[in-house]
């Protein structure tokens, strides 16, 4: 579920890709499913039955005005939040256009609280609670990941810190 807030000459926006229920630890994961529990929570069905008009539904109209509160969060003591690489940047296909993302390759901007249930680019998001832990074994408990695929990581890491990235441009990786 993609929002833009803000107003005036000032925006920002939040895609949440997954919630969980702390009592419970059930999850939805996905985009998609996200949007449709919430149209669900508010008595909508999915957004496949209406056509992907979500503008069908008044709350989601670009017109509508929805107050976000951002409330204190000390029902959740003890819950870590943890910063890793956005899934989706890569330099496999460079366009012209989008050269400037390299600069944003490896930022921390992806959020989570439970990384079992990250599933898309784990090696990155390893090597980030690596970098930011300092432990390999930390990184690998808290993605559930074998030794030999954390091993594998780390000697990959280690490679490609003496590379140039010119080398990587184009190939899969």
């Amino acid at each position: 579920m993609d929002l833009t807030l803000g107003q005036g000459g000032y925006h920002f926006g939040v895609l949440i890709r997954g919630l969980m229920n702390l009592e419970t630890k059930d999850a939805i994961i996905g985009p998609s499913k996200v949007v449709d529990h919430f149209i669900n929570a508010m008595g909508g069905v999915k957004v496949k039955d209406v056509g992907y008009n979500i503008e069908r539904f008044p709350v989601f109209s670009r017109d509508a005005m929805i107050r976000v509160e951002i409330a204190n969060s000390d029902h959740v003591p003890g819950l870590e939040v943890m910063a890793v690489p956005r899934v989706g940047l890569n330099i496999g296909c460079p366009k012209p256009e989008v050269d400037n993302k390299f600069h944003f390759i490896m930022k921390l901007y992806r959020f989570v609280s439970e990384m079992g249930l990250v599933s898309a680019k784990r090696h990155l998001c390893f090597l980030s609670r690596y970098l930011q832990t300092g432990s390999a074994e930390v990184a690998q408990t808290e993605l559930g990941i074998r030794s030999a695929e954390a091993s594998k990581y780390l000697s990959c890491y280690e490679q490609g810190k003496s590379m140039v990235a010119d080398s990587f441009i184009g190939k899969k990786l």
